[in-house]
């Protein structure tokens, strides 16, 4: 099925089917890997940077102390309904 479509798409696009299995496997494919991966990297880092992934003790810019201590106070009565 996907041999036939290769040999449609190569009559269509007016080339061979060893030279559209070319630009699919050896052009195509490796160029998507590496944008895939290079995505991967920079949204790896922008996470890495991210306020979120923070320590508590350290000042977040626009949360204030109080609403920290709140969480504080949920997270530590969270942990303690579940342990053991």
């Amino acid at each position: 099925m996907a041999v036939h479509l290769l040999y449609a798409l190569a009559d269509l696009m007016g080339i061979s089917y060893e030279e559209i299995n070319i630009w699919i496997f050896v052009i195509v494919g490796p160029l998507l890997l590496l944008a895939s991966l290079f995505a991967n990297v920079v949204l790896w880092r922008r996470r890495k940077r991210s306020r979120w992934t923070e320590p508590v003790d350290k000042p977040v810019r626009g949360v204030t102390t109080l609403s920290r201590i709140r969480f504080l106070k949920s997270s530590d009565q969270w942990r303690k309904s579940y342990e053991l």
